[in-house]
């Protein structure tokens, strides 16, 4: 080992040791000292010329003194003969990827390529640290070049990340159809990257070429409403509404459970002018995921339209409990709740409204009814 390697390895030791994330400095130790928790050999890590009676020494304290055996068991960088451990490399590079300390990350990630070996795997952690720092053109010219000497799924996705933060969009969906070329992709994997092709050539109006992504799940995975959902979007974008329909419905049935499938029937039910369909549509979306202000703002506007007040304050009320106070919301809500003739709940959310909004016309007057049906 030359005085340079001697130094470098000082230094990271050093940097890792003065993290916060660790409560003593046993792990970092024993990597200098080279003690193996679960081995009685010892290596010598740093200097090939520690005297065995000081590691020794230093071995019993810490048995007496310190539960070390608890802690992670770390390999040394060096061995005697000077070999370096590309693993302990690759450990350390993380927890300092982890820590933010991207610079020295890098020139471990750095000292892994000159070494000769393990090119792809360094190119692919430098750009994670690039990525880290938000240079994301530095951190997408790494990931083509560890791409291009290993091409790998793990290094597609991120490249694809990065591209996508950059708004390449048609970069991105031709990536993601590489990766599909890998061998020995698992179906899960297949149905991730047609979906993701498929967004990045919709965002680049791409759309047949969507179509042929989406599809593509359907027979990978013909249980899957998603892929159903999102040809039903696509057709919607298109303005193909009794197309989507057609999907939405079909993702219903695969997925009775689905949300989504509802929320996409409604809104074509709407388009359509199909105003009670729609309703129910939006109910039924709501009744399985109750979290979505779109399809609340919808069924309230239909039931004042349609004079449905009963079936959508269900659902509002529900609604109201769980989000944060909407004043518009409560005053329909309160609205609802007086044509159905629940006066004592009306009252109590024009008061409520009231508090927050002591000047709102339409609270006041509404609250005169409500008092003169209770009297």
């Amino acid at each position: 080992m030359n005085q340079n390697d001697l130094d470098i390895q000082n230094k990271i030791l050093d940097t890792i040791k003065n993290k916060t994330d660790f409560k003593d400095s046993t792990e970092i130790d024993m990597i200098r000292y080279g003690k193996d928790p679960n081995s009685e050999s010892y290596l010598v890590t740093v200097n090939d010329k520690i005297n065995d009676k000081i590691i020794k020494e230093f071995d019993e304290e810490q048995e007496q003194s310190r539960p070390y055996r608890s802690s992670p068991k770390l390999r040394p960088a060096f061995s005697k003969t000077g070999t370096l451990d590309i693993e302990f490399l690759f450990e350390n590079a993380k927890i300092l990827v982890k820590a933010k300390d991207f610079d020295l990350a890098r020139n471990i990630y750095n000292a892994i390529i000159k070494n000769g070996s393990h090119s792809a795997e360094g190119l692919f952690g430098i750009a994670i640290t690039y990525e880290g720092e938000k240079d994301y053109e530095k951190a997408l010219s790494y990931y083509e070049e560890s791409a291009a000497y290993h091409p790998s799924f793990k290094t597609f996705k991120r490249l694809c990340s990065v591209l996508q933060r950059l708004g390449r969009w048609t970069y991105a969906a031709e990536t993601y159809e590489r990766a599909l070329l890998l061998k020995n992709v698992e179906n899960e994997d297949q149905v991730y990257l047609h979906f993701r092709a498929a967004e990045c050539w919709q965002k680049a109006e791409r759309f047949t070429e969507a179509e042929i992504h989406y599809k593509q799940v359907t027979k990978i995975a013909p249980k899957d409403s998603r892929s159903y959902n999102a040809l039903g979007s696509l057709e919607m974008s298109r303005n193909r509404v009794p197309e989507a329909l057609e999907y939405f419905k079909k993702g219903s049935q695969i997925h009775s459970e689905d949300a989504s499938s509802y929320f996409g029937m409604g809104s074509c039910y709407l388009s359509l002018g199909k105003r009670l369909q729609a309703m129910d549509s939006f109910a039924k979306s709501l009744e399985r995921n109750i979290q979505n202000p779109t399809a609340i703002f919808y069924l309230v506007r239909l039931g004042f339209e349609l004079k449905l007040y009963e079936k959508a304050e269900k659902l509002v009320q529900k609604y109201v409990n769980q989000a944060p106070i909407n004043p518009n919301l409560l005053y329909s809500l309160a609205a609802m709740q007086y044509h159905i003739h629940h006066y004592e709940d009306s009252l109590k959310n024009i008061q409520k409204l009231l508090q927050m909004r002591a000047e709102h016309e339409g609270a006041k007057k509404l609250k005169k009814l409500v008092l003169k049906k209770m009297n």
